[in-house]
């Protein structure tokens, strides 16, 4: 399905859904989903989901997501996942440590070891930050 709400809206979308919200907005979507949220948004997606969330807001997405969170926000991402962040924010890859034979948060600050707002990271084998291609 499809869903738009307005300020301070809430939205559901099922698998392969997109959904939208306004300011303040709370939206979810099913595997495959899209989703967007307004300022000061929270966006959450499953599998293979894209989302973004506004300024101050919180993105979270399942494996392989591709998350997008603006200034001062946190980008979460599954495992192989992307995450994008902007000025003061945080980002956040689930890792698999070998050793420890657990998950790990892998967890990077916008503005601190080479890490650039607006740019789009990944984590490479040695559960490092890099910047996608």
């Amino acid at each position: 399905g499809t869903a738009t709400a307005g300020d301070y809206g809430t939205v559901t979308a099922g698998e392969g859904g997109t959904v939208t919200a306004g300011d303040y907005g709370t939206v979810t979507a099913g595997k495959y989903g899209t989703v967007t949220a307004g300022y000061g948004g929270t966006a959450t997606a499953g599998d293979y989901g894209t989302v973004t969330a506004g300024d101050y807001g919180t993105a979270t997405a399942g494996y392989v997501g591709t998350v997008t969170a603006g200034n001062d926000g946190i980008a979460t991402a599954g495992e192989g996942g992307t995450v994008t962040a902007g000025e003061g924010g945080i980002l956040q890859i689930k890792a698999w440590d070998s050793k420890a034979l657990r998950y790990r948060i892998i967890i990077g600050y916008v503005g601190e070891n080479g890490l650039v707002a607006g740019t789009q990271y990944k984590l490479d084998e040695h559960a490092q930050f890099v910047e996608v291609a």
